[in-house]
């Protein structure tokens, strides 16, 4: 919020009700305790030396695949945390699609019309053949806590998508 208070012009900032301050963690917090996320700059939570996977999320679900990536001790994927959607930090992406030859979007949005198909066209059209994308249905996401976790991937089905990927 704090950079889209401070940019000039008009910027559109959304944060999820559902991913809790608690969970904020140190390298995410400047020196000063304010969260410093600059537009278009996606973190790679995870980069292994020779990995088979690329999975770029955002929001919620960023927490969510990282638990499951350590839990299940799965160290072969990049990690990407978006950070922003628009801009999109192609560079990041592009470099580890490449590096990897196979994508898995996962979002904690509805799939239609989503950001998730956006950045797969934009895979396609970078020559990727190796493309998956993991969201909500096509609902109305409740506003509940537990109609709203109810809606999202869940461990099992991020798990069985990364087993199609690799």
């Amino acid at each position: 919020m704090r950079t889209a208070l401070a940019s000039p012009g008009v910027t559109v900032f959304f944060e999820d009700r559902m991913i809790q301050d608690s969970l904020t963690e140190p390298e995410d917090i400047d020196g000063v305790g304010i969260m410093a996320v600059p537009f278009g700059q996606a973190s790679m939570r995870m980069r292994p030396p020779r990995p088979t996977l690329t999975i770029a999320t955002y929001g919620l679900m960023r927490q969510v695949v990282e638990t499951v990536l350590v839990q299940e001790n799965i160290r072969t994927v990049d990690l990407i945390d978006l950070k922003t959607l628009y801009p999109i930090d192609w560079a990041t992406l592009f470099d580890s699609a490449q590096r990897t030859g196979k994508l898995l979007i996962i979002e904690p949005d509805v799939l239609y019309g989503g950001i998730g198909a956006e950045i797969a066209a934009t895979a396609v059209d970078w020559g990727l053949s190796k493309i998956s994308r993991l969201g909500a249905p096509r609902e109305v996401i409740p506003a509940s806590p537990a109609g709203h976790a109810r809606m999202l991937p869940s461990r099992e089905q991020i798990l069985e998508a990364i087993r199609r990927m690799v």
